[in-house]
This record gives structure tokens, sequence and C-alpha cells, in this order.
């Protein structure tokens, strides 16, 4: 009889422990905090050729950059991802063996005109190597960008333009068409500047209105 009333006794325990985890679980749920938003599905990356995504984010500087913007001004618009964390996009602003020569991310731009907007983007996301505020402005000055550097911390204009390594350079037409997108010229890794200049030839071919030879090539970061 005793040991009956001593299993009845716990069992009832046990029932209570369950029962207390049940409300806790209720009242928190109740009373947490409120679910985080959804947001929608990443979409798949633009297609070269197809109608470049617009987008709208913010510099160092706090000032707003829309795509529309600039097409609608008729403007060539070159994307270079750029990440401060990434030696391959430290070599594209740093002077080669002739100090004397402009860094080839620059020599490029230089080679375009002034009526070519740039923008820089970093899809970094918080945390992550590269997504320091307080680095990409040293490293800005450091490197003396003269581009304003966007910060795409959500990484979704990246995922929209397919962007896969730094720098991945993206080309887009006064017509608003994504007509380029991969590496900057032939060099690459190895020798940034040095060879043929996919970006230089792409923004010609959107001057005259017509697609260049070589839409696509493989970024390397």
């Amino acid at each position: 009889m005793g040991g009956t009333r001593t299993l009845s006794g716990l069992a009832a325990a046990m029932a209570f422990v369950v029962l207390a985890s049940c409300w806790t679980s209720a009242a928190d749920a109740h009373q947490g905090a409120a679910p985080k938003p959804k947001l929608p599905p990443l979409p798949a990356p633009v297609r070269v050729g197809d109608a470049a995504p617009d987008f709208e984010l913010a510099d160092l500087n706090g000032q707003t950059h829309r795509l529309s913007d600039y097409t609608a001004q008729g403007k060539t618009v070159v994307l270079e991802w750029f990440s401060p964390a990434c030696p391959v996009c430290v070599a594209y602003y740093t002077p080669g063996a002739d100090a004397e020569a402009p860094p080839p991310m620059v020599a490029t731009h230089e080679a375009l005109g002034a009526d070519v907007v740039w923008l820089c983007i970093n899809s970094s996301a918080p945390g992550k190597p590269g997504s320091d505020l307080a680095e990409n402005a040293d490293s800005v000055k450091g490197l003396n960008i003269h581009f304003p550097l966007l910060m795409d911390f959500s990484g979704r204009v990246g995922q929209a333009y397919g962007a896969r390594r730094t720098p991945h350079m993206m080309v887009i037409a006064p017509d608003g068409r994504l007509v380029y997108r991969g590496s900057c010229d032939e060099g690459g890794r190895d020798a940034p500047g040095t060879g043929r200049n996919f970006v230089v030839e792409a923004v010609n071919s959107a001057r005259e209105g017509r697609l260049p030879l070589i839409m696509e090539t493989q970024a390397v970061g």
C-alpha cells in the first residue's frame, strides 16, 4: 500500500511538471517577441540581355542611389561588387609596377569617360568578413576609391544580379538591359588590369546601341 501511494504521488508530480511546461510554453508563445517578418523569396538571377533589376541602396554617407534614376537619364551604369576583405579587390585599386599609372579599376573608369555612372556594391552580410562599416570607410579612403560604395546587407541585390565573387562587374545599358557580367579584364587575379578589358568593350557597345561581342565571362576573386 505504501509503495502504491509513493508511485501515485510520483506520477502526479510528473504530470504537474508536464502541465507546467505546457503552460510556460503557451505563455512564452503568447507573450514573447513578435515573429520576424518573412521576406519574399529571393529572385532568380537576371539573365544577361534582360532588363536589369531596379534597386535602391544607400552609400556610406547615407545618400540613396536608385538604378532607375540613372537609366532614366540615359546613363550607362557600371556595377562593381566590392569587399575590403578581398585581396583581389584591393589589387585592382593598387598601382602596379608603374607607380605613375592609375590602378587597374581607376584606369578602367578613366577609359570610359565621365558620363558613365560607376557604383560599388558590398553584399556582405552583417558579421561576415568585409561587412563592417568602419572597415569599408577606411578601405575607401586608403585605396583612394572615388566611387560611391553602396551597402547591400541583405544580399538581395547581389542575388538578383548573380554576383558571386569580388570583384564581379556588371554593365547596364541606357535602355536598362544588363549587357555584361563577369571579370573586369583578362588579367584577373594574377595580373589585374592586363589583357582585354571586357568592361570597356561592353560600355562602348552600349553607347552604340548594340550588344557586346562578349556578354559574360567568369569572374575571379
